[in-house]
């Protein structure tokens, strides 16, 4: 087996979400109206929390933003999530397009959207043809001593009137759940990108973990040295095989980010020592 080089940086979402009073307002606002009389029927009052915030030309910003149930709820609470492309230039933002992504947090109770806390992050990252793709990260986690929690990862392609175009889709790239005091099994994908074939176009990568604890004292770390392989065919990515990390001479790749709420449940530290790698 030859000796592994790969270096793997895991770069985490070090910052709050943004605090932009107005902006959140004029998001509120400006929300679809299917989805205020959803609200609506709820009897939901909300607010608006933008979590991520990316530019993608000089004027115009992708946003990923929640209208949040507001009030005393010491349980599971409605979120509507938004991912939305504005622009800024002038007095007044104007949104351009926006998507209900909400159904793509995987850990909710009664209704998509329902649990206790969220979190999202967000990347741009060059596609094949020289567009410019997004990859957003999101992670919900359920009230409770369980903290039963998953993320998901969406890839979309800005399109040339800035609208968003799902390219790829990986529900529950990780989860969480702890049964009693120590005892708990997580799994996490991490994600990659890079032109690893050189054809000029960036594959997606993905590295499979898992990490569970079946006695108080006793962890078992369990890493898939299989990465498998997402390659763009026009339309989207697609599963185009995979390749062993430990067999390759070297993988010029970057990572994509994931949610630090996902370290603080997940535990995955002890697989990154696995690595030459920083974690923060």
């Amino acid at each position: 087996m030859k000796k592994l080089i790969l270096t793997l940086i895991f770069v985490l979402n070090v910052h709050p979400a943004f605090t932009e009073p107005d902006f959140e307002t004029f998001l509120l606002l400006n929300m679809p109206s299917g989805d205020i009389a959803q609200a609506d029927d709820r009897e939901m009052d909300r607010t608006v929390q933008i979590y991520a915030k990316r530019q993608v030309s000089e004027d115009v910003v992708v946003l990923l933003y929640a209208a949040t149930q507001t009030g005393p709820h010491s349980g599971d609470k409605g979120h509507t999530v938004y991912l939305s492309t504005a622009n800024i230039s002038g007095d007044s933002p104007a949104v351009l397009s926006s998507m209900d992504i909400t159904d793509r947090l995987a850990s909710y109770t009664e209704y998509p959207g329902h649990f206790s806390e969220m979190d999202g992050v967000m990347d741009s990252f060059e596609m094949p043809g020289g567009k410019k793709g997004i990859h957003v990260n999101l992670w919900s986690v359920l009230a409770g001593s369980g903290h039963l929690s998953s993320s998901s990862d969406l890839f979309m392609s800005i399109q040339p009137d800035f609208s968003l175009q799902p390219v790829l889709s990986l529900p529950g790239s990780s989860s969480y759940s702890k049964v009693g005091f120590k005892m708990f099994s997580s799994c996490m994908a991490y994600l990659f990108y890079g032109d690893i074939d050189a054809d000029s176009g960036n594959e997606i990568l993905a590295l499979d973990t898992q990490y569970r604890s079946e006695e108080p004292h006793d962890a078992h770390i369990t890493l898939n040295p299989t990465m498998r392989v997402f390659k763009f065919n026009g339309q989207g990515y697609v599963p185009a095989g995979a390749i062993n990390m430990f067999e390759e001479a070297k993988i010029d790749v970057k990572p994509f980010h994931f949610s630090k709420k996902i370290m603080y449940f997940n535990v995955p530290a002890a697989l990154n020592s696995l690595f030459d790698c920083q974690g923060s």
